[in-house]
């Protein structure tokens, strides 16, 4: 790290963790003690000893500064006197630094995450800025961090940030544990981003007859599958949020509910199976009870969990699990990460 003038925040705190390393610390802060008048031998000692310190912290800031910077400190004797010619220089007065504060400020509050930007890449500039705020004396919580970052990512999490506020007690929530949580769903939206739903996915699925036991349904019937990138606009994202009780809460975002209810939708973005067709399952457990929360903040219920059996496009015969059962959706909903996840 090599100081040129312009970084002298980010450069005196890596050296500060070097020189204390290098156990100089104390000289280059406090300086060197005066050797005293008619000194005995064991003081003389530990002046030597000292000295060569102080020697070892002034070589150390010597080679960690440009060759301009340099030759502010090349006459300095101690390494107090050059640390202390450096920080005034660079590091700049109160009134500077209330200055500076509040153009961070208002940078912070206008900071927003680029459509195209990764959550790692955001958080970076969360956390540079959030660290030139702490340099100018200004220090931030992890609770009002995260509370930043959460209202400022694309709007392409917005239903997970919305399962986060609900589910998390971000007063307890770590800036790292808000992290994972994104790049771990945005990872998932950019594998499911290669899956492109096609004509050639169409799947034939028919419901048959087997028995349950006192909470089972059963049902007969006939159902299809259809995919494409058309279908994509029906129903977008379904994913899990934990509740304090025993109830899960499925969260869909919908931009248009049509009448798809003959047919199954393939979508690239959903996280769950659903259908209003109970007579297309071949088992239904009707103890399993959560509800479903749309975009409009409409909810319905979900009154069991059961799974349904399809014909492949080559006739072969398998069932897909998981399914809930949600009483008046128009549309069927067929999560293809689900899908791949389960080996289909």
């Amino acid at each position: 790290l090599i100081l040129d003038g312009r970084n002298y925040d980010q450069w005196s705190r890596k050296m500060k963790a070097i020189l204390g390393y290098q156990d100089v610390w104390d000289l280059v802060q406090n300086g060197l003690i005066p050797l005293p008048e008619n000194a005995n031998a064991a003081q003389q000692t530990v002046y030597r000893e000292s000295k060569k310190k102080d020697w070892k912290g002034l070589c150390i800031l010597h080679q960690c500064v440009n060759p301009a910077i340099f030759e502010k400190i090349a006459r300095s004797e101690t390494s107090k006197e050059a640390w202390d010619i450096l920080a005034n220089s660079y590091a700049g007065d109160q009134k500077l630094k209330k200055v500076r504060l509040q153009t961070l400020r208002r940078q912070y509050e206008l900071l927003g995450m680029e459509e195209s930007e990764s959550i790692a890449a955001y958080f970076t500039r969360v956390q540079t800025m959030t660290n030139q705020m702490l340099y100018c004396g200004e220090t931030l919580s992890d609770e009002s961090i995260v509370e930043k970052i959460l209202r400022s990512v694309s709007s392409r999490f917005d239903h997970i940030t919305v399962a986060i506020e609900q589910a998390k007690d971000l007063s307890t929530m770590t800036i790292e544990e808000l992290q994972g949580s994104l790049e771990a769903h945005e990872q998932r939206m950019n594998e499911k981003k290669t899956v492109k739903p096609s004509t050639e996915q169409a799947l034939a699925a028919q419901t048959g007859n087997k028995s349950g036991g006192n909470q089972r349904g059963r049902g007969r019937g006939r159902n299809n599958y259809r995919g494409g990138r058309g279908r994509e606009e029906t129903l977008l994202m379904a994913i899990e949020e934990k509740k304090s009780s025993d109830e899960t809460v499925q969260m869909v975002s919908i931009k248009k509910e049509g009448e798809n209810g003959e047919y199954w939708v393939l979508d690239t973005g959903c996280s769950t199976h659903m259908t209003g067709r109970r007579e297309w399952f071949v088992e239904l457990d009707f103890t399993i009870k959560s509800r479903v929360r749309f975009a409009d903040d409409r909810t319905m219920k979900v009154e069991g969990v059961g799974k349904v059996m399809i014909r492949k496009k080559d006739g072969s015969l398998c069932y897909i699990t998981g399914v809930l059962y949600v009483p008046g959706m128009k549309s069927n909903l067929l999560s293809i990460g689900q899908l791949l996840e389960k080996g289909y």
